[in-house]
């Protein structure tokens, strides 16, 4: 409380001044403090709403690219394109995002030297474009350069064309027929007659659950690291090196994670997001059958994470779900606790079987599967 003092002045005359007592200063300063404590997550919460505004404006831009490719093509853009068929569908949508300077690079080196694959060092494939970062990542802003390469990091990614629900049979294969992206089916002389994925064999028309109820881009947290660092810290976790996902369904995917307390595998290493313009799953692809932010698995004989077989969810760091675009262009916000169905079962070439299995009609996934099938026969409504 405030208390007098008496102050004699020099014409004899006396004032008095009010002062603070020790205890009413830190009533003050604390209260001060409780305040910027409740400011501070509002601030927060203000920034990431507006990253995550940013975030879906980017998705929007890619999925108006892929409408405008259509018109120009009469097709999607497909995985597997390029002269060595591994290039993602990032590439050939470069026009149409304000990239044509970088696609001409890209076409013209093709005419002289068709092997300059996006792992090469060449500046087209590297530096930074800005539609392809989601500012909620910090981690993805500045890219990374894989071990052997000396000219600086690759254009790294946050966004990621749909597997569906579907688990190809591995890298650059043709298969799919979940998804508008699924590829064709060539054999080229180089490779001894093996057949090979080349671009998407689809259009509007082959999307039958509509293009408002199918699900054709979205989001991965990008985890930056060399090419051989140890991926202990995908978001969900993740199962690697040693997990067959070809033999086991995605309910042990999902059990099983690095660090998990049913089974230890050995860690997985490569990258995630690193390229945008290398076709493997780790770095442009998605699927719809464990649900958003829920856990990754890859099989592969050499630790890298996402060049054969994998269940990839997407992530992001927004709150409670993830960013996604239909195909009609529209941006949606799927929640974690989308149902994602029976994970007992299994939707793709199942190695153990020999054979391709559950591949048509509705997603064993629930909603989730059905969202990211273009012909489940379940027109799901976002």
């Amino acid at each position: 409380m405030k208390h007098l003092r008496n102050v004699k002045m020099g014409g004899g005359g006396n004032i008095n001044i009010r002062a603070f007592t020790l205890v009413e200063l830190l009533v003050v300063i604390a209260i001060i403090g409780i305040l910027i404590a409740l400011l501070l997550p509002a601030v927060q919460a203000a920034r990431e709403a507006a990253r995550r505004m940013q975030c879906t404006n980017h998705l929007k831009q890619w999925a108006l690219a892929i409408h405008t490719y259509h018109d120009a093509s009469k097709g999607f853009p497909g995985g597997g394109n390029g002269a060595y068929c591994n290039r993602t569908a990032f590439v050939p949508l470069l026009p149409f995002v304000e990239q044509t300077a970088r696609y001409s690079e890209i076409t013209a080196r093709d005419a002289i030297d068709p092997d300059h694959s996006p792992y090469h060092d060449h500046a087209w494939w590297k530096g930074i474009i800005s539609t392809l970062l989601c500012p909620s990542d910090g981690n993805s802003g500045s890219g990374y350069t894989p071990t052997g390469h000396t000219t600086g990091a690759f254009v790294p990614t946050n966004y990621c064309f749909s597997e569906a629900d579907y688990v190809a049979y591995d890298y650059g294969k043709a298969g799919n027929i979940r998804t508008p992206f699924g590829m064709g089916r060539i054999t080229d002389p180089r490779w001894a007659g093996e057949s090979w994925g080349q671009c998407s064999r689809y259009n509007f028309a082959s999307v039958t659950d509509g293009l408002s109820n199918t699900m054709i881009l979205s989001e991965r947290i990008a985890s930056p690291g060399d090419g051989t660092q140890i991926l202990n810290s995908l978001k969900g976790g993740v199962a690697g090196r040693g997990f067959d996902t070809w033999n086991k369904y995605p309910i042990e995917c999902k059990e099983t994670r690095t660090g998990g307390n049913s089974y230890s595998w050995p860690e997985p290493t490569g990258g995630q997001g690193t390229n945008f313009a290398y076709y493997k799953y780790n770095n442009g692809y998605f699927h719809t059958i464990i649900a958003p932010n829920g856990a990754s698995c890859s099989w592969t004989d050499n630790g890298a994470i996402g060049t054969w077989a994998s269940i990839l969810p997407p992530t992001s760091n927004h709150t409670g779900g993830v960013n996604c675009a239909a195909g009609d262009g529209s941006i949606h916000f799927v929640s974690d606790t989308i149902h994602d169905g029976d994970l007992t079962q299994w939707f793709g070439y199942l190695s153990g079987a020999g054979s391709y299995v559950n591949c048509t009609g509705a997603s064993k996934f629930g909603p989730w599967g059905n969202l990211g099938a273009m012909n489940s026969g379940q027109s799901v409504s976002f």
